[in-house]
Parts: C-alpha cells; structure tokens; sequence
C-alpha cells in the first residue's frame, strides 16, 4: 500500500492532487467500493491475523493508518519530493513505530 501511494503521488503529484480534490467533491461518499474503503477493508483483515499483535480496535488502527500515509504521501508531493524509495522508508517507519506502540 505504501509502495503504491507513494509511486501515485510522486509520479504525476499535480494530476495526484486535483484527483484527491476532484475525489473529495463528488458525491459517491456513501457508496461501496471506494478506494479508501477497499484499502481499509484489507488493513482490518491484515492486522485482524493472530501474528499481527495488533490491540485494541483493528478499524481504528486501519483508519489511522490511512491517515498517517495519505499524510505524509500527500505533503510529500506539495513539497515536490523526488525521492521515492526514502519517501516509502519514512512512511513505514511511521506506521511500524504507531503499529508497535498500540
């Protein structure tokens, strides 16, 4: 997952970011099979497995890191980074290091 947003967003990050604000207008909010939600749909599934050692609310954790890559993916690209083999190692570092402290 984080391979993929950050080769999406570094790639062509001015079309990236008119789509995700494109995205954001459109009124398919409430409707199945959203990007997003097939995205968090396969986190719960991947940190509800025994070996996850994941606590707490596996929805939660799927939302938050969502939020932790759409973050720093999406600030990546406005500041123009380049560099998507560092951009991805940071991006892990975050969601592993809020992953092991749950």
């Amino acid at each position: 997952m984080i391979h993929s947003a950050v080769a999406n967003q570094l790639r062509r990050p001015k079309l990236a970011r008119l789509l995700d604000f494109e995205g954001s207008r459109l009124p398919i909010r409430s409707r199945p099979g959203r990007v997003d939600d097939v995205f968090h749909a396969a986190l719960v599934r991947f940190l509800s497995q025994p070996d996850a050692r994941t606590s707490g609310d596996v929805q939660i954790a799927a939302f938050d890191v969502l939020a932790i890559v759409r973050g720093m993916v999406d600030a990546a690209g406005e500041r123009k980074e380049m560099n998507a083999p560092e951009l991805e190692r940071r991006v892990q570092r975050a969601v592993l290091g809020y992953l092991s402290a749950r």
